[in-house]
């Protein structure tokens, strides 16, 4: 059950759109917020059609070819100067031209209605200033690279002329093009690498990248990673200014800044270039790069979760394949949109019927025209077998397995899923010894090929098989195989090895190994299961944003690792292939040995994500254990919601002991708990009344819908919770050691106003500094308005125990990524900058609305916000609020909070005390929406 794409080396681009949530805790007038973020009208104007582009940009043109220009601007009331415009139309929200020039040389303008609204572009005779380069770019573009080769094979006798230096990169480039088709790897690449360098003397930016894109080829599809991101560093300073570029030059480089994150496992560095490659081709209607682009960028966003953008991308490419290519392109389309929709119906969640895709695809592949190979109609059959089974056909489903006999003849990935299938078929007929035979074979499989998810999936079918047959501890064994299999893999398998088909099915197979522990006694074992699956998520998020926020000598270590990972794994791989070959007596040895290699490899990879991870504070130890007085809660969702009810498994943990109980919670007062608290507190709360009468204070873990839930304003008795005991929320991960040692003092630094639009926010910040200096012996650092850069704060932020930010706030992005609080010109700092901190503060005071916000689309993670970051990268509390906070609101709670808080003392009491005590004063005030939040 795969897609069939893996889409060769495709090039990725375009800058993600971001769904950002601005937030100013002083309203601002609308007015103020369209001027903050709207863009100056033609910002990145595209072109295309030029010959070549010379540096300025200067398109040089054939006589009679036009210019076709991409404006951002939706307006029909242009003026064009120095050519005529043959036409035009709205494509992407800007206006698309076709203009003919009136001479060569000269210059094309485009003039908007707005003063701003201006673009020209100098133009000159490509056949007059190069005849002979221009005569061999033009046998190039007809593929007759010989003769394009003898054309300017030698152009002058001076090699430093600037023409010949040219001709040498052109010359160098075509040859390296010969070279790959006559199967000479090595030889192209050397070659293309002396255009590289020639184009670069030439100063010609267009001609370097498409000189280069063949050698990102090669290198990327021999996993060269490292080899591949330093050609990219080399030519991105030729091309930094991006208004020096054609619309192809564009396109090529985030393509294949795109392709180089997807292969190294940078999902949002992969997903914003692929973006922006699809965007410059839809805006210059360069219809073949952008079915390419957007092909690559669905199985990214499938590859991420993002299954339903995926699906409605490729329903769209499938809509348009029709008209650009022949049965085999719709019958791949057709299988990715059918695999799309079936990992989503792996995960449990909603998705439309795959199978009338799957049937189309098979259809397709089945048509003559297409000359199928063996591999895609076993895969296609494979996938619609799946299908069936998840619609209830068996019948269906054991008729296509049936005509693959003969899986001794299918590559290894088709074995893999056709095991599984047959296991998964014997399972719904009530045959677990056969389920048993079939995920044994898979188990077997896929250790001799070393892949993991393979292992997981073996696992998991086993565990559902001896379940079945009443052998709970052989079940029990073989899911917390699974799990220590997904926990060790969560993130690397993802590299370059199919991320969602390793994670599509956990989130059941956990809730099933959960349930199995607790009937049978295991409790505190499933307790621990459920807290490692609910933090999973967290770290896997804090390593993709670490990634992408690495500096250049980490990210070459890190492709550097990836390359010789990826290399290793293949290879073992192709010994494994051929173990059929060997004499039995042979045959353990040999693998013997290559479990050796094996061990290396993990080692290897282990070490790459040294790069990543910021390993646990050896003194502060493991995850924090409940301490004497503390009553647990842990909320785990099942995935098993209706119209009516979303179910929890819950977990208590208190001096009582430990308890845990399924419970259903009404979607009616989950979608208002300010009027339907009773009933939450009544599904979530009441079933532990116990524990929590007895607690000093409460800790909290909670996932998904409830990440946002005011738990410490619902009604216990006749008060809310918070009265009767102070309440944190935790992420309930090991304390991050810092990377660098901790100032000689203890410190405060005190960000205000950095944007100088919100007084209040600086009034507040001098008043806390105010408090500040009265209980410390250093006075605070402050940053108010202009003086809070980014360079500033971060390395204020190094130094200072305490950090206190009054401020706007933008919460966004999947799960959260794309969180930032603003600071001075127009600059902000990220989840990823606060990541990337080598030593993040103590304690951290965010005071700008939903900085304590966390995605709740993850059923069984916590997600990632602000707060959650800071806490990722070393911080050990944070203060912050889950929604829009008023200024008075505010600045009331933040100067009751400093009043009560001193050094030493505990800052979730100090809390506490603060919101009680304005709540008695003014009830209708939203005292509730800060919360305290700890590792």
């Amino acid at each position: 059950m795969h897609g069939s794409g893996s889409i060769a080396l495709v090039l990725l681009s375009a800058i993600t759109a971001l769904t950002l949530t601005a937030c100013s805790r002083e309203e601002a007038p609308p007015e103020a917020s369209s001027r903050a973020t709207a863009s100056p009208p033609w910002q990145t104007p595209l072109f295309t059609g030029c010959d070549s582009v010379l540096a300025g940009p200067i398109c040089l043109l054939n006589e009679g070819a036009p210019v076709h220009v991409w404006l951002p601007h939706p307006s029909a009331a242009l003026e064009i100067t120095g050519g005529e415009l043959s036409d035009q139309r709205t494509v992407d929200g800007g206006r698309y031209l076709t203009i003919l020039p009136k001479r060569l040389p000269g210059t094309l303008g485009v003039i908007g209605a707005e003063a701003s609204a201006r673009w020209r572009l100098d133009l000159a005779n490509s056949t007059a200033i190069e005849p002979v380069l221009s005569e061999a770019r033009a046998l190039r573009a007809q593929r007759d690279l010989e003769r394009a080769i003898d054309t300017v094979t030698p152009l002058s006798d001076d090699q430093h002329h600037p023409r010949q230096i040219l001709a040498t990169a052109y010359a160098s480039h075509w040859a390296g093009l010969a070279n790959l088709a006559a199967g000479d790897a090595d030889g192209a690449l050397t070659l293309l690498h002396r255009a590289v360098e020639h184009y670069a003397r030439a100063d010609r930016p267009e001609d370097l990248i498409d000189g280069a894109t063949v050698a990102l080829y090669l290198h990327l599809h021999r996993s060269e990673f490292a080899e591949a991101g330093a050609l990219l560093e080399r030519i991105r300073p030729e091309a930094t200014d991006l208004d020096q570029l054609g619309g192809q030059g564009r396109y090529l480089l985030a393509y294949y800044t795109g392709a180089l994150a997807s292969h190294v496992g940078d999902y949002r560095n992969a997903l914003s270039h692929l973006q922006r490659a699809a965007s410059t081709a839809r805006r210059l209607e360069l219809h073949g790069h952008r079915q390419l682009a957007e092909q690559w960028l669905a199985l990214q966003l499938q590859a991420v979760g993002r299954r339903e953008e995926a699906d409605k991308l490729l329903v769209a490419l499938s809509a348009r394949a029709s008209g650009l290519s022949g049965s085999c392109a719709r019958a791949q389309l057709a299988n990715n949109i059918g695999w799309n929709r079936l990992l989503a119906l792996e995960s449990r969640q909603a998705a439309l019927d795959p199978l009338p895709p799957l049937r189309d695809a098979l259809t397709a592949y089945q048509d003559p025209a297409c000359q199928a190979t063996r591999e895609q109609l076993a895969n296609a059959r494979i996938n619609l077998s799946l299908a069936y089974l998840h619609g209830g056909d068996v019948d269906a489903a054991t008729r296509l397995l049936d005509t693959l006999l003969d899986e001794g003849d299918l590559a290894p990935e088709l074995a893999h899923w056709l095991h599984d299938a047959r296991g998964r078929v014997a399972l719904e007929r009530q045959d677990p010894e056969a389920a048993l035979l079939a995920y044994d074979a898979l188990a077997q499989l896929a250790q001799q090929r070393y892949d993991d998810q393979a292992r997981w999936r073996a696992q998991a079918g086993r565990a559902q098989a001896f379940e079945t047959l009443g052998e709970i501890d052989a079940a029990l064994d073989a899911y917390g195989q699974a799990e220590a299999l997904l926990a060790s893999q969560t993130v690397q398998v993802p590299v370059n090895a199919g991320r969602e088909t390793f994670l599509a099915r956990h989130r059941w197979v956990t809730l099933a190994y959960l349930r199995l522990l607790i009937d049978h006694g295991h409790l505190a074992e499933a307790y621990g299961v459920a807290r490692d699956a609910r933090s999973r998520t967290l770290r896997s998020l804090r390593r993709a944003d670490r990634l992408a926020a690495l500096d250049d000598d980490e990210r070459n270590r890190w492709r550097e690792a990836m390359a010789a990972y990826v290399r290793a794994r293949d290879q073992l791989a192709a010994e494994a292939a051929q173990d059929w070959t060997l004499p039995a007596d042979a045959l353990g040895p040999t693998r013997a040995a290559r479990e050796t290699l094996a061990s290396e490899l993990h080692r290897t990879l282990d070490g790459a994500f040294a790069v990543l991870d910021r390993a646990p504070d050896p003194e502060a130890g493991g995850r924090r254990p409940r301490v004497a007085g503390e009553t647990q809660l842990l909320f785990f969702a099942t995935d098993e919601d209706s119209h009516e009810d979303t179910r929890w498994l819950v977990f208590a943990q208190s001096d009582q002991g430990l308890e845990a109980a399924e419970v259903a919670c009404p979607q009616y007062a989950l979608a208002d708990p300010q009027l339907h608290g009773g009933a939450l507190s009544a599904c979530l709360l009441e079933p532990f009344a116990s524990a929590i009468d007895g607690a000093r204070q409460l800790r909290l873990l909670t996932s998904g819908a409830l990440n946002n839930l005011d738990f410490h304003a619902l009604p216990w008795g006749e008060a809310p919770l918070l009265v009767h005991a102070p309440v944190s929320y935790a992420l309930d991960t090991a304390a991050a050691q810092t990377l660098s040692p901790p100032p000689p003092a203890p410190s405060a630094l005190i960000v205000g106003d950095p944007r100088g639009d919100l007084p209040a926010a600086r009034e507040e910040a001098q008043r806390v500094a105010t408090l500040l200096t009265q209980q410390r012996p250093k006075a605070p650092h402050m940053l108010l308005g202009s003086d809070a850069s980014l360079a500033r704060m971060r390395a204020a932020l190094e130094e200072a125990d305490l950090f206190h930010y009054a401020g706007h706030a933008m919460f966004g992005g999947r799960g959260g990524w794309d969180s930032t609080l603003p600071l001075a010109g127009e600059t902000t700092f990220t989840v990823g900058d606060i990541l990337a901190l080598r030593r993040a503060p103590t304690q951290v005071v965010l005071s700008g609305c939903e900085t304590g916000r966390a995605e709740e689309g993850a059923a069984v993670s916590q997600g990632i916000g602000i707060a959650h970051a800071f806490l990722a990268a070393g911080s050990h509390s944070v203060i912050a609020a889950t929604r829009p906070v008023h200024d008075d609101i505010a600045n009331a709670l933040v100067t009751a909070l400093y009043e009560r808080w001193r050094p030493g003392a505990d800052v979730g009491e100090s809390l506490r005390e603060a919101q009680l005590a304005l709540a008695r004063q003014a009830p209708e005030g939203d005292w509730f929406s800060f919360r305290h939040i700890t590792l």
